[in-house]
This record gives structure tokens, C-alpha cells and sequence, in this order.
């Protein structure tokens, strides 16, 4: 091997040859073998020669210096003779030569010098990052240049973040913010580099302005979807910590990306001269922000809830009822979502329209046509219509399939609806509702109100499908829309109108679900599901047909013969839709072919669909008719097979032998470009639709027997073995029935499709089998998990992984989990999805004693606790960016080019397995997990977690997902709830300081309420679950089992009755006692409302005895106000409130009058009858309402958002979620002084009796007074009267024993009584009563609330009114006479105690359930949820703290207005660089330009000063300067002498040779002393 190398020898590139010189001149030699510092001394000595060197020398000695350096494993002066530094000193002469390719191959050589941290330090001391900076800034014809100084630059920052230099950062960041303006070629090389920067270096690119040019960056009009993507990243993920998060001003740098939509009059700048360059801008914006809110940390600053705001529950609505924008929180600077929604109130069309598109593609709906006509608009955003992917040329049914039919996954966790439904929740807590709906009633605009409420139908659909009820129950009122629509104004009326009639064809879509876009997957579903046969066009048909029924059946077929005009006239005229219903609906004599009409009918269509015949088979697939055409010849084929055989033999045959032929012609390996059924023709006319029609005939025996008869079965054969042409294959596999096991041909076609040589038609037929599976095909697990376990062993990466994803789905039904199992595949060579594949093995019994037989669970328990706990975070969330970005794995898994295309596809994200998950299933496995101890280290990792390290980070949510899949099982569930891990995790989601955790522990929680004792434990602490399962789109609220209480009572007795607050007062008996120091009061004073004394609480043993227990209440501040739930509004007392004026005359009316039996007087307090010794209903106060101290009831939250909290909000389980400045900010207000005739507050009903009515008039009283009063009436608490019971009657002290209790503030009449519901026992409190809220005051709402007398908004009022009209259900309660006279005639006062015994009774078996035994019932351990929680109040999820931010001042000395004694070369240098810097500024830059241009031509020789142009360096890389600025003051230093750097490097290399001469001599002088020495 020759050890001369020759510079000029072609570089081989991937198959290419290039030479880098022409000259002669460039053949340089060197020797290898001789010793490297005599190599390296011969190759700088010629670099930093000044003469005799041509360029294409010295362009070969500089590549003959990267191959020595990548020769040489360590350069350093050991090795070499020079360090680093002197080398550097020695390249760097390159950059200063006149020829661009010498000074990229300088800037080249430098890079190959660099390999590690030290040498990267060592650039910085020989200051070259200012000649880096000088090579990038100056544009003359040096591409290649700065395309290497690049390269440099990066590598650069890869060895080195943290000591990056500030000069470059400061080049690279005014490229980055003005390189499109000026055109730059390397201005997305400076984003990506800049982007970098920012993670590994965030303080560095905060102080060189790095962060405000990636924002710039990302709203450039002309931005991509993945480079906005890649850069917006980089600004999340310095929002996730809370190490990096005071970098960025989070209340003001995120809300650029919001400006394009809320700085409606800033678009006459420089950005938007145009309206193609807004809607660019307003496209980057959208883009941006769907990036930003499909990740952890920008949803949550983009919806923050910080302190100084407002709190506000969850379910709260913005009310705009009058007209005015009133925000629910109070902060001046509204986020990000709040801006948003903010401009859909205004009049700006424009906006209106790009925000509508923002909201459809953020919830992955389909973006409607933009069009005025609601029909074409939502036609167009019919998930049913065609896609291009569904083409035959692409994913064809299976890829259709995919996108319609529904997972049969039932209860598995989908990370996606987790994040839809949060992303949902807290819009519609902005009031995005009410928004849409003012963009709906704008009578300007008619597209955007088309839009909207195509959207408004869609999001109503996605609330009542992932949202609680509370909080879609709220969204489903519309009260503006209602409100509008009996509006005095015509057209608004008009439009509000056609909205809810469009509302309800929405809602009819829904219904009816996903729908078939083609005719291969329609027909699919009706092989396996023949009772739901598509009547997509019956309504038509049957429209046509009743018009001649009239007549006599046969008469009626031979008339609509002849009306289909298919005897008379040409296909093209034909009424296809008649036809059709001819051949749905045939008579007797047209199955007998009896008449010569019929003949001829069957004949024409014969001649028609025949393929040689070029009429039906030649027709093109965009025409308007093809799909009617396609369904008639369907229909056609199904009237040949009920007919009478003898009868249509002849058509038959005619038929298939000409079907024959066209087979034939084409079961070859190169089918002929002009046959009918040809993959051209295929693609592009109605022919392919015959291998549909086969498909039709595989339904059925006779069919069969016809396809048997002909060679079609063997042509198809042939297609599959012989045939290059995917779309054959994709034709034969989603044409055929597949839902008979006997003689099911299709199967066999199939598996040979699934063998095929053709990889595509692998992977397709692979993928039809996903379509096989959610269609439910008739025993798929006993022949197609078979198919899909062969298919994990193909060589193509994507068949295997399809297989095994399939797999996956199908492994939800626990039948196919079992076959799975006793096929025993191997999985493991498929890495991590084989592993998890194999872990969901152990939820089932056989498949834990499986694996155990196998040592696999020992092995794996081991490797999980070592490393896979913490692989497993990596793998969820690979997942979930999978979902959220434009970068999609390609077929086989892996990662190709960034894309930029929308990722409007909704995906999936149904967790993956967890062991600990797995094991906990089953009972064995349960008992390994308590043996292993498996959870207790990773309790430690939640309790303590150490969150200043990434490792930590790992760890901690390794830890979390560990708990949560354990957790998400009924066996499991028992052991997290008894370590406290429920309220930990809830804490740590509220006050976690890394946001991404924050995102993990939402999740895991979503793990708990898959089961019903995490729903139920959620609960306590402030999250809402969903109860029910994927597959229940339209699910019902289960009603409280008091019902079945009511239900009782109306069995036993046929008329009402009633005990409530204000009723005349009654004889239970002698057992009652009925003197005033048996009952508690609960008095209030002038200035707040307290309580205090001791209450009776109620208990109910076994039995059914009643049992009283007091318990001693501290003093406590009451809540003012209550209202209603609107889940639980059959839970709450329906106490109807009287007005100021009818106060001061209660006594006086019930003596007299016998006004309403539910009407109260007594003092402004709560009375609460109490019992010696009997077992009685006495209080409403049970033990449930008691805290662990027995001290503290518990707070109540209801509809308007006002929270009724009795106790400190350290004590409840949601404020110890809280931290200490949040239960500050939600403490309870002072009460103040109160009305006579204001609501008192918390009330604890007694025994009511509810009667339903389906009339909505109201009810009147036995005087005929009106029971109905003002809706504000209606809404406020019951009226109390103050006076002295001392100094009543003993007749009005008996009355008035039973009351007062002041009662719930009821929202419309039409609430149902509750108050024997709310008074039994401690259960019925937790399952009746309104659900425990967020725990605490809202101080601005309830000022409002005391402001309006406690009337709710006028969305509680609308909605409630609506929902009135509705149920059309009232409650009457009978006047104390009537009362008296029923209870005279019908009861007893021993029959009354009795049947009071009888209801405790009752309630108790079927309410009365605490929690150990609701999770020991069989029902409800078998009963699994969706798995999704909600918080209440966003304040749990969403508050982060608000970071301080610094502004430090920099103070530029100027220089010194001082004339005095100083030379005028210096007063020039002042004065060059006062303009330097004026440059650096906007206001004066181009004054500065031009004084730099006057005194360039005054004094040149200032500008070749090299001690100035380091000055003016110096300045360029401290401070930003734009990028114009820079070139501009770069080439007006072009002409600097660098003589003083020419002359160091020269004296570095005669020094090393001097070294090199002074080893060789002291060489010859030790080997001359060796030969004298032996020659002695």
C-alpha cells in the first residue's frame, strides 16, 4: 500500500465523484510515515505563507489537515509539538485570504481540530468566534463559507453549551429574527441552531435575545407547521420548569402567538401591506397555538388560574346576558384561552372565521366548507365522507375502516380523551359556549354562523360524551340561544330558530353514529350484522313506492317499470332511485318473470351490467350517480337470488360466462392495458365494482354454488399468486364475505393474500384484519388471531408491527386474550410491544400460571424494578407526541422527514400495559405485588421525590405510573387508598412545580377512576369521574336510588302529604316532646352567622331501629348561600321563598288563611327537633356531614358556582390539595349583616313528600293563592320572620315546632322536593345532596350574589327553565288544612310513626351503603369505567405561581465629550463608534449609517485599524444589533490589516521547526555517541 497520498484524488460521495481543484499546481504529496510534527510543520508552514502558495495549494495542504487530524486519535504538543491554541493560531490566518473556498476550507479544518470540550474552550481564548462572526455576516458571493462557519458554529455548541460563546449567539440570533426579510439563505440553519441553544444554554439565549427572535420566528407569514413545531417546543420546554420558567415572561411572551387574533388594528405594518401576507400571519398564529395547547406546559399557561385572579369553579359560565363582556376573573391581563374567546364577540368576520378553524382542528373535528349553506357544510365535515386515503390507490376499506369503526376497547385509559376532555372543560369554563353562540346570532355574517354551529353541535356532542354531568348538563341549556329565539326581533329570532333545528339534525347524525363511506364496508357490516341493513336510501325509495301501492301490487310493479323509463329510453336517463325500489320491494309475478315487462326489465338491466357490453363498466367514478348505480346492481344480484331459478338460469348464466371472460383476460402476470377489469380502469371507472358484486354472492349458498359452477374461485387464485397489482389483492379482501365458518372460501383467499410475495399486499390484508375485528366478523378468535400470531413473523418491518398493534386492540376482549394465550406466539423478538403484548397475558389467570410455569414473572419483576419502570415513561410518552405532532412514524415505525402536512386525524392513546397493572388483575398476581413489596420504594419515590434532576424526574413519574396502573384495578385500589397515595397525587397535580408532572399525575388519577372506589375517592378531593364506558356515547345519569324510596311511598298511599318547614304543626304523639329546650338553635347574630351547640345526629342500626348520637359543633362561620347542582337537582328541598312583603303577615295568614304548608315562620334560625328516647327522624346533620374530628360539617357545591363551606380549608380534602397561599386567596369572607327576608344559608331538611304533575302552571293552595311567584322570588331562601317564641300561644308554639329551617335556595319551581331525602340518613347526604365542590368562597361571586339578593346568573336561569320545560314535572305541597283533613280521615299518628320507621328502613337497604360496602358488592367490583377525571375548579390543575422577573440595566459608557488636547485620530474613533452604537438602535440607525459613510470617506485609515475593528467586535458581541446593521458595519471593515496575526502564526511555525532540527541534531549526536561507545 502506498504511503504517499495525493490531495487530488476524487472524493467518492454516495456513488459520486467529485474533484475538489483543477490546476496542475494542486498535486501535493506527503509521506505518512514520516513523524507527525514534521507532517503537521510542513502543512502549516505552507497554510500561513502570505506568498508563493496559489489557492489550490493551499486549498489542498488545508484538507491534507483534516486528514491528519483524523489520522492522529490526540492532538496535543506531546504528540504533535504545538498545543491546541497554537494550531488554532495557525488555521486561522485561512479566514483572512481573498477566496471564499480557501476560507471555508480554513473554517472546515478548524472543525475537525475540534473534539472536545477543551478544544472548544480554546477557540474562545484565540478569539476566533469574532472571525466566526465576521465570516457569517458578510454576504459577497461566499455561500460556501458560511455554510462551513455554520457547520463550525454547531459543532461548536455540541461540545460545548454552556461556554458558547456570546459573540456568535448574538450573530446567529439577528438572522434568526430579520434572515426572511433580508433573504437569507441560512436563516432556518439559525433557527434550528438558536432552537438548540435555548435547551441546552437557556440563560445565555434569554440574555442574547435568543427566546424573542424563536416567537418572531414562529409568526413569520410564510411559516411551516414543523419548523413552527420545532421552535415552539423549545419555548415549552423552558416552561416546564420551574428552573427556566422566570426566563420567560409567561404573562406577556406567550400572548404574541394570541396577537395576531386580539391586535385587530396592528395589521397595517410591515407584516400585513396585503391580505394574502394576514392570512399567512394569522395561519402562524393558529399553528403556533394548536402546538402550544397540544402540549402539558402550554395548556397550562395558556388556561393559568393565577392568584390574583378570580377563583371560579369549573362549571361556571360567563355571563354575557347583558350584552357586556363580564370575565370571570377579575385580572386585568386575560390568558391566552380567555383572549381567544374574547374575540368572538366582537364584529370582526375575518377573526372570527381563523379562530372557528383554530377550535376545529384544535378538538380534531372536520373543518366544514366555507359556505352559507348549512346542508353543503355539514355534509362536508362528515367524518362518513370520502377521504384520500380511503382511494383504492392508497388505504382503501382498510384504512376507511380504521378511521369509522369504533375500538372495541370498552374501559381501557385513552391518554387522548383525557386531554380532550380537560382542553374542554376549561374552553367551556372560559365561556366558549356562549361565544360561539354570540358568532351564531350575528346577522352579518351567515358562513361564520353556519360554522359556528356546526361547531357549537359538535363540542355539545364531545361534552356529553367526555365532560361529567355537571358540567355538560350546564352546556346543553343555551340559555342565550333559547333566550334568542323568543327574541322580539324577527331575524335574530329567525336565526336562532334555524340554529336549534340544525342543533337537532346534528344531534340526529349522532344518533345515527359512523356511517359507511363506501360500498365494500357497508356491505362488510351487513355480512355481519344482517338485521342492520343500511337504509340510507330507503326513505327515498319507499317515497317513490308508496305513490303507486295504491293500485293493485302487480299493476304498481309493471307501472313503476314503466316510470324508471328503462324500457323506453337510455341508461343515461334512467331513474335509477325507482329501480332500485323495484328490485328492494319485487312482487310475486316479477320473481316468476311472468309478464314480458318484467322480461324485458330484467333484461335491460342484464344488458347494462354486463361488463362486455362497456355501459355500466366503463362509466367513470366522479359521476354523480355511480353510488345509486353500484347499489341497484347489488340489488340486482340479490333479486337473481330470490327469483325462481328455472326463471333467471339463462340471465345467470349470460352473466357469469361474460364475468368469465373478462377474468380471464386479466389472471395473467401482465394484464393487458385495454381489458375491462385492467388496474387502470380499476382505479379510474366503475369496473372494480364487479369484485363487489362477487363479494355479494360469497353471502349466500346459492351464491356460492354459482361462483363454484364458473372459474372465478380459481381466477382469484391466480390474481393472488400471479399478479404484480396491489389492487386486485385489495380488491379480493374487501370484497368477500368472511362471517361463515363453512366452506368459507374467503378465509382460505385471505391467509393466501397474508402469504402473498407482495409486501403492500401483506400490510393491507394485515390491516383488513383490524377492519375484520371492530366489525365484529362471526368467530374471529378462532381463526383470526391465528392469522394476525403468523403475521408477527414477517421479514417486513410493517407487517409485523401492524400485527402486533392489531394484537393489542384485540387483546381487550378477554376471549381473544385467551386464544392469544393458547397459541403461545413468540413475542419477544419484537422488542418493547412484544414485551407488552406478553405482560397483558397476567391479567388472566391462565396466563399468569403461564408465565409463572415459564419463570418469566420472577425475571421480569426484577428488570422492571432495575430499568423498564423507567423506560416505560419514555414509551407513554413517545405515545402521546406520536398523537400531538406533524413528525409521524412512517409504515415501519421509523421516523422519516418532518412533514407539513396537518395532523388532523384524531388518533388514539390507549395506555400501554403496565406489569404491576397486569399482576394486580388477579388474585395470584395481587399476592406476588404484597409478597415482592413491589410498591414501596416507588411510595417513597412519590412521597419525597427529587425534582432538580432529570433522573429524578424520570424516576418520580415512573413511580406514579407504577401506583396508578396497581390503582386502576379493584384489588389494587384498596392497597394505594391505604397509603394515602390518592391525596398525595392529587396534592402534587395541583402544586407540582415541574408542569409535565403536574400531566402525569392527571393521568394516573384518570387510572383511578377507571374502578368505582377510585370514582368515589376522587370525589373527596375534588375530581369529577366520568362513569361509563367508551362505547356509551349517549349515556344516562343514573338517578339517586331515593327514587326508589318515593316509588315505595306512592305504592302505599294514594294521596300526598307533606311535614316541611312551614307547615301547621301536628301530634306525633306523647313520645314527642315538644318544650323548647329539646331543640338546638342555631341563632344568628347581627354581624355574622354562627352556629353553635349540640345536634343530634341520626343512625340506623341493622334493623332499622333509628339511633340518635349527639355531637358537640364548635362555633362556625355558615355559608350565606346555596343553590342547586344541576345533577343532583332532585336532591335538594323544594322550598319556595317568599317575598320581603309577605313576611311581616306569615302568622297572621296561617291562622286565617291556611296559606302553603311549606311556607316557614319563626326567628332567623335553624331549629332541629330533638328526641328523648324514641327513634325519630330529628336531624338532618348524620354522621357523614361530621369530619374525623366530629366537629366540621361538610361544604356543599352547587349550580352557581357559590360554595356553602362550613369549615376552615385546612380541613377538607381538597384544600389539602391546596398550598398555603391558595386556601389564603379561598378563605371564607366575613358574612355581613343580613336582610329579615335573605336566605339564611345551609338547611337540613325534614320530612317532605313529593307529588308530580306534568302540568307546568303552577299550583295554588286550597284559598286559591298562587304557589308561583317572580322568578327571583323563586330563587332566593326562604323568608323568616323574627319574634320571640316565648311569647307565642301554646297553640302557635306547638305550630311552629317543626321550623324554622332556612332552606336551599331553589333555582325554578319545577324542582322536586328532597327533603325526606336529605334528612334519613348519612349516606343519603353523600348520594343525594349537591356533590362536594371545590371547598371554598368565592369572594367577588358572593358580593355579587348579596348585590342581587342571591338570584342566580341568567345561565342558571335560562338553563333551568329549559330543563323545567322538559321534564315537565312540578312539586305540589299540600296547605296545612288539607293536610289536617287527610291526615284526620286516612292517618293515624301511630301509622305516620310507622310509616316514618318504614322509609329509614327502606333508605337504609337501598341507599344507606357506606363505602367498604359498595366496593363489596359483586355489581360494582365488576364495574370499570372509561377512565376519566375532571377537577372541579380548574384551580387544581391549572394555578402556577407568577415568576418574578429581573430587569437588570446595563449602563453603556459613552465615550467623553472632551476636545481638549486630544488628536484627531482619536476624535474620529469617538466619534466611529457613538454611531456604532446609535446603529444598534431603531431611531437612529440611519443617521448613524450615514455618519459612518461620511467618515469613510474622510478618513479611511481608520477603517484598516485592526484595534478598532476589535472594539466594534466587541460591541457586536454584547449587544443586539440588526442584521443589516451587521453586514453594513462588516464591510466597512473589509479592508483591515491582519499582518500582526500573519506574524504570529509565522513565528509558531518556524518555532516547531526549530524543534524539529534540534531533535533531529540531538538524534545524530546520541547515535554518534552510540557507534563511538561501541566501537570502544
Amino acid at each position: 500500500m502506498s504511503s504517499i497520498y495525493r490531495c487530488n484524488r476524487s472524493n467518492i460521495r454516495n456513488g459520486r465523484t467529485r474533484n475538489r481543484y483543477d490546476s496542475e499546481d494542486d498535486n501535493i504529496a506527503i509521506d505518512w510515515t514520516k513523524p507527525l510534527n514534521e507532517n503537521l510543520q510542513e502543512i502549516l508552514y505552507n497554510i500561513t505563507r502570505r506568498d508563493g502558495v496559489s489557492k489550490g495549494q493551499r486549498l489542498a495542504y488545508l484538507n491534507l489537515f483534516t486528514k491528519f487530524c483524523s489520522r492522529v486519535p490526540t492532538i496535543s504538543k506531546d504528540v504533535c509539538g504545538l498545543t491546541i491554541d497554537e494550531i488554532f493560531c495557525c488555521i486561522r490566518v485561512a479566514l483572512f485570504h481573498e477566496a471564499g473556498e480557501v476560507r471555508a476550507a480554513g473554517l472546515r479544518a478548524m472543525r475537525y481540530l475540534l473534539r472536545d470540550e477543551e478544544s472548544a474552550e480554546s477557540v474562545c481564548r484565540v478569539n476566533l468566534p469574532l472571525l466566526i462572526c465576521r465570516s457569517i455576516d458578510i454576504v459577497l458571493d461566499n455561500r460556501l463559507e458560511r455554510i462551513q462557519a455554520l457547520r463550525l458554529v454547531r459543532q461548536l455548541l455540541s461540545l460545548s453549551p454552556k461556554r458558547f460563546p456570546a459573540a456568535i449567539t448574538h450573530c446567529l440570533v439577528s438572522i434568526a429574527k430579520d434572515g426572511v426579510q433580508e433573504r437569507d439563505m441560512i436563516v432556518r440553519a439559525c433557527w434550528a441552531t438558536v432552537a438548540e441553544l435555548t435547551v441546552m444554554n437557556p440563560e445565555l439565549s434569554q440574555a442574547s435575545g435568543g427566546l424573542s427572535a424563536i416567537i418572531k420566528s414562529v409568526l413569520q407569514s410564510n411559516q411551516t407547521n414543523h419548523i413552527s413545531e420545532a421552535l415552539i417546543s423549545c419555548v415549552l420546554f423552558l416552561l416546564n420548569s420551574s428552573k427556566t420558567r422566570h426566563l420567560i415572561r409567561s404573562d406577556l411572551d406567550l400572548q404574541h402567538f394570541v396577537a395576531p387574533f386580539t391586535d385587530v388594528h396592528g395589521f397595517g405594518g410591515e407584516y400585513c401591506d396585503s391580505h394574502e401576507q394576514r392570512v399567512q400571519r394569522y395561519t402562524a398564529s393558529k399553528n403556533a397555538i394548536l402546538s402550544i395547547l397540544r402540549s402539558w406546559p402550554g395548556i397550562v399557561y395558556m388556561c393559568r388560574v393565577s392568584h390574583h385572579f378570580s377563583v371560579f369553579t369549573a362549571y361556571s359560565v360567563v355571563d354575557r346576558s347583558n350584552g357586556m363582556i363580564s370575565e370571570t376573573n377579575s385580572s386585568d391581563i386575560p390568558n391566552g384561552i380567555e383572549a381567544l374567546i374574547n374575540m368572538l364577540h366582537l364584529p370582526y368576520p375575518v377573526i372570527q372565521r381563523y379562530i372557528l378553524e383554530l377550535l376545529f382542528e384544535l378538538f380534531y373535528l372536520s373543518t366544514p366548507e366555507w359556505t352559507d349553506d348549512f346542508t353543503a357544510a355539514l355534509m362536508s365535515s362528515d367524518i362518513s365522507s370520502m377521504q384520500n386515503t380511503w382511494q383504492l390507490y392508497d388505504g382503501f376499506v382498510a384504512a376507511e375502516g380504521k378511521a369509522i369503526l369504533p375500538f372495541i376497547t370498552k374501559n381501557r385509559v385513552n391518554l387522548m380523551n383525557n386531554y380532550l376532555a380537560l382542553l374542554l372543560q376549561s374552553f367551556i369554563n372560559y365561556g366558549l359556549i356562549e361565544a360561539i353562540v354570540s358568532v351564531i346570532l350575528n346577522l352579518n355574517d351567515s358562513c361564520s354562523s353556519v360554522s359556528a354551529t356546526i361547531l357549537l353541535g359538535e363540542l355539545l356532542h364531545l361534552s356529553s360524551c367526555l365532560l361529567p354531568s355537571d358540567c355538560s348538563h350546564r352546556c346543553q341549556s343555551l340559555p342565550t340561544l333559547m333566550t334568542a329565539s323568543m327574541s322580539s326581533s324577527p331575524k335574530k329570532r329567525e336565526l336562532a330558530n334555524a340554529c336549534i333545528s340544525n342543533l337537532n339534525r346534528i344531534h340526529e347524525l349522532k344518533k345515527r353514529g359512523p356511517v359507511p363511506c363506501s360500498l365494500y364496508l357497508d356491505q362488510l357490516l351487513q355480512f355481519c350484522h344482517p338485521s342492520q341493513q343500511n337504509n340510507t336510501n330507503n326513505k327515498l325509495t319507499k317515497s317513490k313506492l308508496r305513490s303507486h301501492l295504491k293500485k293493485n301490487a302487480d299493476e304498481a310493479v309493471i307501472q313503476m317499470i314503466k316510470n324508471c323509463q328503462i324500457l323506453r329510453r337510455e341508461y343515461t336517463n334512467w331513474d335509477f332511485d325507482l329501480i332500485d325500489s323495484i328490485l328492494r320491494w319485487p312482487g310475486d309475478a316479477l320473481k316468476k318473470l311472468e309478464d314480458n315487462n318484467h322480461k324485458a326489465f330484467i333484461r335491460k338491466l342484464l344488458q347494462f351490467y354486463k361488463p362486455s357490453n362497456k355501459q355500466f363498466s366503463q362509466i367513470i367514478n366522479t359521476d354523480e350517480r355511480e353510488r345509486i348505480m353500484c347499489v341497484v346492481g347489488q340489488h340486482f344480484l340479490d333479486f337473481l337470488l330470490d327469483a325462481d331459478d328455472s326463471k333467471v338460469h339463462e340471465y345467470v348464466d349470460e352473466f357469469f360466462h361474460d364475468l368469465d371472460t373478462c377474468f380471464a383476460q386479466i389472471a395473467v402476470e401482465t394484464p393487458p392495458q385495454n381489458a375491462i377489469l385492467s388496474p387502470g380502469r380499476l382505479l379510474s371507472t366503475l369496473s372494480h365494482s364487479y369484485f363487489l358484486f362477487i363479494g355479494r354472492l360469497t353471502n349466500s349458498n346459492k351464491g356460492k354454488k354459482w361462483l363454484e359452477k364458473t372459474a372465478i374461485y380459481q381466477y382469484f387464485l391466480d390474481l393472488v399468486s400471479l399478479s404484480s397489482h396491489d389492487v386486485y389483492m385489495k380488491q379480493i379482501v374487501s370484497s368477500l364475505d368472511y362471517s361463515t365458518e363453512v366452506n368459507n372460501f374467503s378465509r382460505t383467499l385471505l391467509n393466501k393474500v397474508l402469504t402473498s410475495v407482495s409486501e403492500t399486499a401483506r400490510l393491507y390484508a394485515t390491516n383488513y384484519l383490524r377492519v375484520l375485528l371492530r366489525a365484529q366478523v362471526c368467530d374471529y378468535s378462532k381463526w383470526a388471531i391465528e392469522l394476525l400470531v403468523l403475521q408477527l413473523y414477517d421479514k417486513y418491518a410493517a407487517v409485523s408491527l401492524a400485527a402486533i398493534d392489531i394484537l393489542q386492540e384485540s387483546c381487550d376482549s378477554a376471549e381473544n386474550l385467551e386464544i392469544l394465550i393458547q397459541l403461545r406466539p413468540s413475542l419477544l423478538h419484537l422488542g418493547d410491544n412484544g414485551l407488552l403484548l406478553l405482560v397483558r397475558y397476567l391479567s388472566l389467570p391462565s396466563g399468569f400460571k403461564f408465565l409463572r410455569d415459564a419463570n418469566f414473572i420472577d425475571f421480569e419483576l426484577s428488570r422492571w424494578q432495575r430499568s423498564f419502570n423507567l423506560k416505560y415513561v419514555k414509551i407513554v410518552e413517545d405515545l402521546l407526541n406520536e398523537c400531538f405532532t406533524c413528525h409521524n412514524r412512517s409504515e415501519d415505525g421509523t421516523y422519516g422527514r418532518r412533514s407539513d402536512k396537518k395532523n388532523s386525524t384524531h388518533k388514539t392513546a390507549f395506555i400501554p400495559p403496565h406489569l404491576y397493572g397486569q399482576l394486580a388483575h388477579t388474585s395470584d398476581g395481587y399476592e406476588l405485588l404484597l409478597k415482592e413489596d413491589c410498591l414501596s420504594p416507588h411510595y417513597d419515590v412519590i412521597r419525597s421525590p427529587d425534582i432538580n434532576t432529570e433522573l429524578g424526574i424520570i424516576k418520580l413519574k415512573a413511580a406514579l405510573w407504577a401506583v396508578g396502573h396497581v390503582g386502576a384495578t379493584h384489588l389494587g385500589f384498596q392497597l394505594i387508598s391505604e397509603a394515602e397515595m390518592v391525596l398525595t397525587i392529587a396534592r402534587m397535580a395541583s402544586q407540582s412545580s415541574i408542569l409535565s408532572v403536574r400531566g402525569t399525575c392527571f393521568n394516573v388519577l384518570c387510572l383511578f377512576a377507571s374502578t368505582y372506589e377510585g370514582s368515589e375517592a376522587l370525589q373527596e378531593f375534588g375530581w369529577e369521574s366520568i362513569r361509563h364506558s367508551h362505547h356509551e356515547k349517549f349515556c344516562l345519569v343514573e338517578e339517586p336510588k331515593v327514587d326508589g324510596l318515593m316509588n315505595f311511598l306512592n305504592e302505599n298511599r294514594g294521596h300526598a302529604w307533606s311535614v316541611s318547614t312551614g307547615s301547621h304543626g301536628f301530634d306525633f304523639g306523647k313520645d314527642f316532646d315538644m318544650t323548647p329546650d329539646k331543640f338546638v338553635s342555631f341563632g344568628f347574630n347581627s354581624t355574622d352567622a354562627t352556629y353553635s351547640g349540640s345536634l343530634p345526629s341520626l343512625t340506623v342500626e341493622a334493623n332499622g331501629d333509628l339511633r340518635t348520637k349527639k355531637i358537640s359543633l364548635p362555633t362556625k362561620v355558615l355559608p350565606r348561600v346555596m343553590s342547586l347542582s344541576p345533577h343532583h337537582y332532585r336532591s335538594v328541598i323544594d322550598s319556595r321563598p317568599r317575598s320581603s312583603s309577605e313576611t311581616p303577615k306569615t302568622t297572621q295568614q296561617k291562622d286565617t288563611n291556611n296559606t302553603d304548608a311549606d311556607e316557614s315562620d319563626g326567628s332567623s334560625g335553624i331549629w332541629i327537633r330533638q328526641k328523648s328516647s324514641e327513634s325519630v327522624v330529628n336531624s338532618t346533620i348524620s354522621s357523614s356531614d361530621i369530619d374525623s374530628s366530629g366537629s366540621t360539617l361538610k361544604p356543599e357545591r352547587h349550580d352557581s358556582g357559590v360554595i356553602a363551606d362550613t369549615a376552615t380549608p385546612q380541613s377538607t380534602p381538597v384544600n389539602a390539595c391546596l398550598t398555603q397561599r391558595q386556601q389564603s386567596t379561598l378563605a371564607v369572607q366575613e358574612t355581613p349583616k343580613r336582610k329579615i327576608s335573605e336566605p339564611l344559608g345551609v338547611c337540613y331538611g325534614v320530612l317532605a313528600r313529593e307529588e308530580r304533575s306534568d302540568s307546568n302552571e303552577s299550583s295554588h293552595n286550597s284559598s286559591g293563592k298562587s304557589r308561583s311567584g317572580s322568578f327571583a322570588d323563586s330563587t332566593s331562601g326562604v323568608s323568616a320572620c323574627s319574634y320571640d317564641s316565648q311569647t307565642l300561644t301554646p297553640s302557635q308554639r306547638q305550630r311552629n315546632n317543626l321550623s324554622p329551617i332556612a332552606s336551599l335556595s331553589s333555582i325554578s319551581n319545577s324542582t322536586l322536593s328532597a327533603t325526606l331525602r336529605s334528612s334519613l340518613s348519612s349516606a343519603m347526604a353523600s348520594n343525594t345532596l349537591p356533590r362536594i365542590g371545590s371547598k371554598i368562597f368565592v369572594a367577588n361571586q358572593l358580593e355579587a350574589l348579596n348585590a342581587s339578593e342571591s338570584i342566580p346568573s341568567a345561565v342558571d336561569a335560562y338553563g333551568y327553565q329549559t330543563l323545567r320545560a322538559i321534564q315537565k314535572r312540578r312539586v305540589q305541597s299540600l296547605s296545612a288544612a288539607s293536610f289536617d283533613d287527610r291526615r284526620s280521615s286516612e292517618e293515624t299518628e301511630d301509622t305516620i310513626r310507622e310509616r316514618v320507621e318504614s322509609m329509614v328502613t327502606f333508605e337504609r337497604k337501598n341507599s344507606q351503603m357506606d363505602y367498604n360496602e359498595r366496593s363489596d358488592s359483586p355489581e360494582s367490583e365488576m364495574k370499570l369505567f372509561m377512565g376519566l377525571c375532571l377537577p372541579k375548579t380548574l384551580f387544581l390543575i391549572f394555578e402556577v405561581e407568577s415568576e418574578t422577573h429581573k430587569k437588570t440595566n446595563v449602563s453603556v459608557k459613552t465615550p467623553m465629550n472632551e476636545t481638549l488636547n486630544i488628536p484627531p485620530q482619536v476624535l474620529n474613533r469617538r466619534e466611529i463608534l457613538r454611531f456604532v452604537t446609535n446603529l444598534g438602535g431603531a431611531v437612529h440607525a440611519k443617521q448613524a449609517e450615514q455618519g459612518l459613510l461620511n467618515l469613510k470617506q474622510k478618513c479611511s485609515q481608520a477603517f484598516e485599524d485592526i484595534c478598532l475593528y476589535s472594539e466594534v467586535s466587541l460591541q457586536l458581541s454584547t449587544y443586539n444589533f440588526r442584521m443589516s446593521a451587521r453586514r453594513f458595519l462588516q464591510e466597512l471593515f473589509l479592508d483591515v490589516h491582519f499582518d500582526q496575526i500573519y506574524t504570529e502564526a509565522d513565528a509558531i511555525v518556524r518555532g516547531l521547526a526549530t524543534q524539529i532540527s534540534d531533535a533531529g541534531v540531538n538524534g545524530v549526536n546520541k547515535l554518534t555517541n552510540t557507534s563511538k561507545s561501541g566501537d570502544n
